[in-house]
């Protein structure tokens, strides 16, 4: 299954209540990615995740032992990942939106 190519900077929006904003700098190895997500108004963490299809799935790691998982799916032109959901652990967290930066 071909992947698309999101291995770029992305601008984040996550909103629980309240909403903090940051970039995703992404890398991708074929299926894998790698990268770091800088927060705005938060602690910054390492990515590991993948796509597979339109599908993105990743795992944040921050400092202090805390795990968040992201998963969403690509818009069809590729461009942004929209209505994602953030679990840790096992409930819902919140919710994120991302688009490519320009």
């Amino acid at each position: 299954m071909d992947c698309p190519q999101i291995g770029r900077p992305w601008e984040i929006v996550q909103v629980n209540g309240t909403e903090i904003s940051g970039v995703l700098f992404l890398e991708q190895d074929r299926w894998k990615l790698s990268g770091r997500v800088m927060w705005r108004d938060h602690t910054d963490g390492s990515i590991i995740g993948a796509v597979i299809g339109r599908v993105v799935s990743m795992s944040v790691f921050y400092r202090n032992g805390s795990v968040a998982h992201y998963a969403t799916e690509l818009n069809a032109d590729g461009a942004g990942m929209e209505q994602g959901v953030v679990t840790s652990s096992t409930r819902v967290h919140a919710t994120w939106t991302a688009s490519l930066v320009t």
